[in-house]
């Protein structure tokens, strides 16, 4: 992803940025989902951290779509 960022130019530079935050936050959100239906403390902790995945995710697609 780094090298990605590198290696574009100036003008994709933005995109490319956020097109890796948009993916990555849609990881994390699949990820902590997939946790927060099991019971344990780990579950507990992914169910309260989902509301500020996704709502970091809606601004990175706002984001996006104002590029």
């Amino acid at each position: 992803m780094i090298d990605n960022l590198r290696s574009a130019s100036a003008a994709d530079f933005n995109m490319a940025y956020i097109d890796q935050q948009i993916a990555a936050h849609q990881e994390a959100l699949t990820l902590h989902r997939g946790f927060s239906d099991q019971d344990s403390p780990l579950a507990a902790h992914a169910r309260s951290v989902v509301p500020r995945i996704e709502a970091h995710l809606r601004m990175a697609e706002a984001i996006k779509s104002e590029l």
